[in-house]
């Protein structure tokens, strides 16, 4: 059996590739908004560095992590 479902004009011909799409799209939504988080929650205490340099700072970590494969 096939899954067929359209997603923006673009068939997607199973729930692999489906569920691929989507864990790429929650990572486009969601990691903006962390790395935001913490830039507002590390800039409660340190109120002398821009926010920017820890949304950058959160962002090497995190792409860091990715990279090494940490976890696995």
């Amino acid at each position: 059996m096939e899954l067929l479902v359209r997603l923006a004009g673009h068939v997607v011909h199973s729930y692999a590739q489906y569920l691929i799409i989507l864990h790429r799209y929650n990572w486009v939504i969601v990691l903006p908004a962390e790395l935001s988080a913490a830039s507002v929650l590390i800039g409660f205490w340190n109120k002398a560095v821009n926010p920017a340099v820890w949304v950058t700072i959160c962002m090497i970590v995190v792409i860091v992590i990715n990279l090494l494969g940490a976890g696995e």
